[in-house]
Formats: C-alpha cells, structure tokens, sequence
C-alpha cells in the first residue's frame, strides 16, 4: 500500500502509522515432554537431511548401522503422558505416567545418541567446497572463491584481505 503511494506521489512514505486491535488469548505453556518430543523431532529431520551423506559413510565403515527418526514414538509418548497428567489421583495412573515418562527419556536419550554418531560421520565426509581442491592441484596460489552460508570470523577475517577482494 505504501508503495502504491508513493508511486502515485501521494506521499514521500517517510512515516507510517498503523493502528492494531489486541485480542486475550490462551497461552499455552510448553511442558517438559513437549520439548524432549520436539528435540526428538528437531533432530530426525537433521538425520533425514544430512542422509545422503551419512548413508555413504555409515555404509561403508558399518553396514548395520541404521539412523531412525523416532518423532512419531516421541510425539505419541507426549499425548498419552498429558492425557496421564490430568488423573494423577490414582497409584495406577502415577505409575502409568512414571512409565510413559521413562520411556520418552529412554527415546530421547537413544535420539541424543544417534545425533552424536551423526556429528562423527559428517564430520569425516567431505568438504562441500569442491572447487578450492581442484584449483590449487593447477597450480593455482591464491585460491579466492567464497564460502557461502555461515562464516566463521577466521574465514571472514581471509575474505577481505585484499587480494580475496581483487581476486
């Protein structure tokens, strides 16, 4: 709309003033086995992200070794143990509760493991820069291609030296 205004000269789009209506609403508090459930979660779909990598790797060092997104047992476990939370009066549904609990921590802690064997075999995979290789087998002295996504301060700090800049 303010564009539209300023392409009209209607105004110069300096300043605007919106006016907003503010509505009560419910919060919904996060409990404790929704974020275990939704870590279990976060990190199954970093699995099935990084899986092209990993089934490479995995298969050729352990060819049993499976990596398993368990956010469907997690997000199940997550319901039954809010639907326990709301009759704990009784010993059996304390016990229920006590035992669905474990299980979750049981998945997250399985979860937890799997992300840490992950973080090892990406770690040994190789680089996403494939073209810095290439150039310097050439002959080539100074390399100056730039990373892309995140960059570490060291990688800033080469990337405007002066010669990366003049390339």
């Amino acid at each position: 709309m303010v564009q539209l205004a300023h392409s009209l000269k209607v105004t110069h789009g300096r300043q605007l003033r919106t006016v907003g209506t503010v509505v009560e609403t419910i919060i919904h508090h996060p409990t404790d086995s929704g974020l275990l459930a939704d870590s279990v979660r976060v990190v199954g779909r970093l699995a099935r992200r990084a899986k092209a990598v990993v089934d490479k790797n995995v298969k050729a060092e352990a060819p049993d070794e499976r990596f398993r997104d368990r956010s469907r047992s997690a997000k199940r476990l997550t319901k039954q143990i809010d639907q326990l939370a709301r009759r704990l009066r009784s010993d059996t549904a304390r016990d229920a509760h006590q035992e669905a609990y474990g299980k979750l921590l049981k998945i997250v802690h399985t979860t937890m493991k799997q992300a840490e064997r992950l973080v090892e075999v990406l770690a040994g995979a190789p680089t996403r820069n494939k073209r810095k290789a290439p150039a310097q087998e050439l002959g080539v002295e100074s390399v100056c291609l730039p990373q892309r996504g995140v960059k570490t301060e060291e990688r800033k700090t080469h990337e405007k030296q002066r010669w990366f800049k003049r390339g």
